[in-house]
């Protein structure tokens, strides 16, 4: 073996072990999150949309309307507290 062969592959180990062992932490935390988790994760998705536009938009606007809408049609309630919601999404 000559030194540049020697060199490629501690460079590929050192490059490649921490990327390898990131992909697989990341792979079972998804395997390993439970339904409860997932309804979380699935509930903020939903509502990460609106709740932006709804933090950026100007009190009593066409943008805050819609997005107050949107928030009440994955919500299902009336009475939502908007800016505890999107606070606990955002």
């Amino acid at each position: 073996m000559d030194l540049n062969n020697i060199i490629r592959s501690a460079a590929l180990v050192v490059i490649g072990l921490p990327l390898t062992g990131a992909v697989f932490l990341g792979v079972a935390d998804t395997v390993n999150e439970t339904g409860a988790e997932r309804g979380i994760t699935q509930l903020k998705a939903e509502l990460t949309v609106p709740c932006v536009q709804w933090s950026a938009a100007k009190p009593d606007s066409g943008l805050e309307n819609s997005a107050e809408v949107a928030i009440r049609e994955v919500m299902g309630d009336k009475g939502v507290d908007y800016k505890g919601l999107c606070g606990w999404v955002l």
